[in-house]
């Protein structure tokens, strides 16, 4: 088989609603121009898609966006299947090195940190799915591998039923030495008859010790072991100002004009801007990459040359005017009039657009 023809059946499995898991796992990471198709295929599980958004490869990006704009528009299934398709014959055989296959079991993978409105696949759809297997917006596909690991899985299900099995066999032996032992007194009882008198004295002596080490456990004050100190629990702010319904998940996105680009992580959301009025002169002078950010706490801040301009992708995918996206602790909204973001939980903004910009509270 040709490389040419191998890519094509590969890109056919990468849009196949019903492709074994672990072998989309295996596409996704050996073949980058296929990740656009992955993230548009209705069985590509939760983890996989975090680990797709975290390459912050733009193509990726805008497959990831366009998946959530057709779940929130409830147009997802066939539709998300016809995209994938179309995504896999516009595809181009780019291959990655193998050595560079990232490993999902490598704790210092990165691993994307989205919110619970993130990009997961549809709501269940066709019963009768076969066994090992779920319904994904009525395709049939088998079940995610826990932490992309099956066999291991299984050899610990097996190591639990083993040991199950010897606790059980030990409680068995344990039963039966009971049982004997107290046949064994009750035969002494019976036999021990003739020497009533003598056993009279034996227990009024066990009595007496019994109530003398009594007497000395009473005098004896105890002290009380110390209580455990228990730590109080990190509580994190509640949700005061949420982001608006239907906001897409996005780490990143540039204006419909492309005149702003922004980034959001974790810990900060950061926007620059190309062209703007306020160059050289009055609060906004800088004569580099002006930038406005947010991060967990404290006020939105202003920003010239920031190390964070290095990150922001121009390519990034569009926000359309009238939408909004969110992610981790921020949102943003996209308008005519600019660009604003927001804290999601102490409500610290900015708006950002070219012919001022704005910093306060939502």
């Amino acid at each position: 088989m040709s490389p040419n023809a191998e890519f094509d059946r590969l890109a056919s499995l990468a849009a196949d609603p019903n492709v074994d898991l672990t072998q989309l796992r295996d596409i996704a990471a050996a073949y980058p121009g296929l990740r656009p198709t992955i993230a548009l295929n209705p069985a590509t599980y939760p983890d996989l898609l975090q680990w797709l958004s975290s390459l912050n490869d733009p193509q990726v990006n805008q497959a990831l966006m366009q998946r959530q704009q057709m779940i929130n528009a409830g147009t997802f299934g066939m539709q998300g299947v016809t995209q994938a398709q179309n995504a896999a014959q516009a595809a181009e055989p780019v291959y990655s090195n193998p050595a560079d296959r990232p490993d999902p079991q490598d704790s210092s993978a990165p691993q994307p940190q989205y919110s619970d409105q993130g990009m997961a696949a549809g709501a269940a759809g066709a019963q009768g799915a076969s066994s090992g297997a779920e319904a994904r917006d009525g395709f049939t596909t088998q079940t995610a591998p826990e932490g992309f690991a099956v066999a291991e899985a299984q050899e610990e299900k097996k190591s639990h039923g083993k040991a199950v099995v010897l606790i059980l066999a030990f409680l068995l032996a344990a039963t039966i030495v009971g049982i004997v032992v107290s046949l064994f007194t009750g035969v002494l009882t019976l036999g021990g008859g003739a020497n009533d008198s003598n056993s009279k004295g034996t227990v009024a002596t066990a009595e007496k010790t019994v109530s003398e080490d009594e007497s000395k456990d009473k005098q004896e004050p105890t002290q009380e072991a110390p209580e455990p100190t228990k730590e109080t629990p990190t509580v994190e702010a509640p949700i005061k100002f949420p982001a608006p319904s239907g906001s897409v998940i996005a780490p990143a996105f540039s204006s419909p004009s492309g005149n702003i680009s922004c980034i959001m992580t974790e810990d900060v959301t950061y926007c620059s801007i190309r062209e703007r009025d306020y160059l050289k002169e009055g609060a906004g002078a800088c004569n580099g990459v002006f930038g406005l950010r947010i991060n967990k706490e404290g006020d939105a801040l202003q920003t010239c040359n920031d190390e964070l301009a290095k990150k922001v992708q121009p390519n990034a995918p569009t926000l359309v005017y009238g939408t909004s996206a969110a992610n981790q602790h921020y949102a943003c909204t996209s308008d005519p009039a600019g660009i604003s973001c927001w804290n999601l939980r102490t409500g610290k903004a900015f708006t950002m657009r070219r012919a001022d910009f704005a910093t306060g509270i939502r």
